[in-house]
């Protein structure tokens, strides 16, 4: 798969700095870091500033949040078994490198190369400012008489005028980025829902997740049993085989291995039921497994949190059960989406939460090549094929569908992905429509296009459709393997 630089430069640092952890090797291997990423170059200036940039996305990855301590990323360094804490981070989930933050220009209306100078000047006569002229033969917009408001750009026939918005500032459904006087970003706490849409976003590489990587390396390193609940939507997520990925799981050290739609398989008979109801009494019910717009419901939409189900998201219903066989099991979410973390927290049941992304590096640190190992034969335990469709939009629908005994003509639900204003507006006609059960997906696509996925949504689309309609038929449903 093609990855953008940004990307790669992340998980090359992410995989090294977990390699000095796990060796030991903290001091000064954290220090070394920066001066080995960045060679010298012939600006003294930029080559400063780059080791600045590693120095302060380190931070993060070790469960460090860079905006809760004074010291500069550099001092921390040299001092860093000081900062780490004992317990998981209960601070933000994102944080935003000032070191690394461009302070993208934001709002400016600009005319493009592409402007053919026509003889309509649509432009200039809809401003209402009078900030649209025609210099040599071109579009020239005055930028302190400009206001933004767009009327030129919808008026421009040939698209060539653009508006420059700060990338993460345009995919946050909640407005929760603000700029300082300097242009850098900030995350506010309170109205951030945790989709990860900024990290993505973000071409600098400034938005980091703070990681709870050294948590879970730790505690597979104790005598504590640990088990991983991965996200079926890690099919394809990492070069080999299934059986190859749960074999690199528990030589990493975790010693059961389930697939989270085991989860799935608990809670659909319980809100199919709850589907039924609402068709009966003519109301709405509102899945509950996307933590993300269960968080943005919260804050945007508050009228309608009542019909949210009152059935836990398929990672806590399958941790919650593991807590309760074995207390003393420790249970690691392993998953494409950051919002799981924030909701993590709010369970006693899920210890810790990873990403793809950041098990890949976990792995690579480890140096654990997943095609080149022995094939497990499965998961200790396997869900039903449509409870692993809950990763793919329309999932959850389908899934719920099957489990009517009469059975509900799909046109009886609808699945909203995302926050675009199409979307929201979707949402609300659906409350005031004969709809009586809408999934909803933070993630255009489902989980499979989660902000923490190593690999893009098609090959993990593909295959597993191709999983899911092959299905398991050496294994019933629930069953433990041999």
């Amino acid at each position: 798969m093609k990855i953008d630089a940004t990307v790669r430069r992340r998980r090359d640092l992410m995989s090294q700095v977990i390699r000095c952890y796990t060796h030991d090797e903290l001091f000064p291997g954290l220090t070394l870091l920066p001066l080995k990423m960045v060679p010298k170059s012939s600006s003294s200036c930029t080559t400063f500033s780059e080791r600045e940039k590693v120095r302060s996305r380190i931070l993060p990855i070790l469960g460090v949040d860079p905006d809760g301590n004074q010291e500069e990323p550099e001092e921390i360094l040299l001092d860093i078994r000081r900062f780490l804490k004992p317990k998981r981070n209960e601070g933000p989930l994102l944080t935003i490198s000032a070191e690394s933050c461009d302070g993208c220009p934001d709002g400016q209306v600009l005319v493009t190369d592409s402007c053919r100078g026509c003889e309509a000047e649509s432009c200039r006569t809809v401003c209402p400012r009078g900030a649209v002229s025609i210099v040599n033969g071109k579009s020239f917009i005055d930028q302190e008489a400009c206001i933004s408001c767009g009327l030129c750009i919808r008026a421009c026939r040939f698209t060539a005028i653009v508006k420059l918005e700060k990338p993460c500032r345009k995919v946050c459904p909640t407005n929760a980025l603000s700029q300082d006087e300097q242009g850098i970003m900030h995350i506010d706490e309170k109205k951030c829902i945790a989709c990860g849409a900024c990290y993505n976003s973000c071409p600098f590489g400034a938005v980091t997740p703070v990681s709870e990587l050294r948590y879970v390396i730790d505690i597979l390193q104790s005598q504590r049993k640990v088990s991983a609940v991965i996200a079926p939507s890690c099919v394809g997520q990492y070069p080999g085989t299934m059986g190859q990925l749960i074999t690199a799981l528990k030589r990493l050290g975790f010693a059961c291995v389930y697939d989270v739609a085991l989860g799935a398989d608990m809670i659909a008979a319980a809100e199919a039921e709850e589907w039924k109801e609402a068709e009966e009494e003519g109301s709405l019910l509102l899945s509950s497994c996307c933590p993300a717009y269960q968080n943005y419901l919260s804050q945007r939409l508050i009228e309608l949190q009542p019909s949210v189900s009152h059935s836990p998201s398929p990672m806590v219903a399958l941790a919650g059960q593991l807590k309760e066989r074995d207390p003393e099991c420790a249970v690691v979410f392993i998953g494409p989406c950051i919002a799981k973390k924030d909701e993590a927290r709010k369970t006693d049941c899920v210890d810790y939460v990873l990403t793809f992304e950041e098990l890949g590096a976990l792995l690579v640190a480890s140096a654990i090549d997943v095609q080149e190992l022995e094939e497990t034969v499965g998961f200790d335990m396997v869900p039903s094929p449509e409870a692993r469709g809950f990763a793919i939009s329309g999932g959850v629908l389908k899934a719920l569908s099957r489990m009517q005994k009469e059975g509900f003509p799909l046109e009886h639900g609808i699945t909203v992905e995302g926050f675009s204003f199409e979307t929201i507006r979707t949402l609300k006609q659906a409350v005031m429509d004969e709809t009586s059960f809408i999934e909803l997906m933070a993630c255009e696509g489902g989980c499979i296009n989660g902000p923490g996925i190593s690999c893009t949504s098609k090959i993990t689309k593909r295959k597993l459709l191709a999983d899911i309609a092959q299905g398991d038929e050496t294994v019933s449903v629930g069953q433990k393997r041999a």
